[in-house]
């Protein structure tokens, strides 16, 4: 059995349901928010973190490269552009919705959806293969050619002063 359904008397015991519920809520607002990258991968740089490491250092992508830019195109229905920015992404984001919609409703109904058994935990298992290997297969075949990754780029740009214009400007008030 993949899943137990189990009635209770409380809902404190079942909290985290409505955890994961919310949590997926807030990934899907804000992947609404984002607008999808066309190289593939770092969208999640709209949101002010910094470009993957993996990235920057060898322009090759990491097993959860174009994650992000996955989930948005999947909210915006783009599946063919999802699959291609990784190819896990979709169904990662299929696999999140169901398990928090079912989650909100059991929350709601008072009901634990208990995913601790055998046949989940293997299905899980299979999926972090399957993303661990996809990453490795990735990270060996695909040179991405980033914006992000360009050493005389970077080495110009640690050579520049903090104060060369970066810092905010005021702008200047006419006098009459």
């Amino acid at each position: 059995m993949f899943v137990l359904f189990e009635p209770v008397e409380s809902r404190k015991l079942i909290k985290g349901q409505l955890m994961w519920f919310l949590g997926w809520a807030g990934v899907t607002g804000v992947a609404a928010y984002l607008t999808p990258r066309a190289e593939g991968h770092g969208t999640h740089t709209q949101l002010g973190l910094p470009p993957c490491p993996s990235v920057l250092i060898l322009d090759r992508p990491c097993p959860g490269c174009g994650l992000t830019t996955s989930f948005t195109h999947s909210v915006h229905g783009q599946i063919a552009e999802a699959f291609s920015a990784n190819p896990l992404g979709p169904i990662l984001y299929l696999l999140f919705t169901a398990s928090a919609l079912v989650g909100g409703w059991c929350y709601f109904k008072k009901i634990k959806f208990d995913t601790n058994t055998k046949g989940m935990n293997y299905v899980l298992g299979v999926v972090a293969v399957a993303l661990i290997v996809l990453g490795g297969i990735r990270f060996a075949t695909t040179k991405l050619n980033s914006p992000f990754f360009n050493p005389l780029y970077q080495m110009e740009r640690s050579s520049v002063p903090e104060d060369s214009g970066s810092a905010a400007r005021v702008p200047e008030q006419d006098t009459p």
